[in-house]
Formats: C-alpha cells, sequence, structure tokens
C-alpha cells in the first residue's frame, strides 16, 4: 500500500543521531497509530515491497515503517525502539500545541 504523506497524516520530526557519522534525519509519525516510519534505499523499499509493507512518499523520499526495520534487522532492535520512543514523544507535544 503506497500513500502520499499529509499534514493531517503525519508529523516529520528531525532527529540527530551523533557518533563517527554524525547525522540529521527526518522520521515520519503517523498520528493515526503512532507508527513510525524512516527514508530507506531503493533495495530496502524492494524488499519491503516483496512484503506487501506500506510505504510512504514525502517530499522526494520513500519511508518505510521501523517496524519493519525491526523485524529484518534485529540486531538493532533497542536502537529501533528507542528511535520509536523519542519521535512518538516528539510528536505527541507537537500535535498538543496544534
Amino acid at each position: 500500500m503506497t500513500r502520499e504523506t499529509g499534514v493531517a497524516e503525519y508529523i516529520a520530526v528531525r532527529v540527530h543521531f551523533s557518533g563517527s557519522r554524525p547525522s540529521d534525519v527526518t522520521v515520519l509519525c503517523a498520528k493515526s497509530d503512532g507508527e513510525v516510519f524512516v527514508s530507506a534505499s531503493d533495495e530496502q523499499v524492494l524488499c519491503a515491497s516483496f512484503d506487501g509493507e506500506q510505504t510512504v512518499f514525502s517530499q522526494g523520499s520513500v519511508y518505510l515503517p521501523v517496524s519493519w526495520f525491526m523485524r529484518e534487522y534485529p540486531q538493532h532492535y533497542e536502537g529501533w525502539a528507542r528511535l520509536v520512543q523519542g519521535v512518538r514523544k516528539a510528536a505527541r507535544k507537537e500535535w498538543a500545541q496544534a
């Protein structure tokens, strides 16, 4: 399933990753169920499409649900879980202020 993002459906949250290659990335959070989406590579999108995963297109990027990454990359499960928790918290604050 593919959906175009809309202001009413998703909120974009900027996340800073520190470490050996620090970077800022945009993560999407669905207002309806709190599902968190991160940008994906072409290879990841292809694999996820074979799995029947939902994709979201926004501002020229393709996003996949973090739940898919958690299943595909279980060695990083705890990091994904922390990311989801932080993004949902930030998104709730944004929605409360809107």
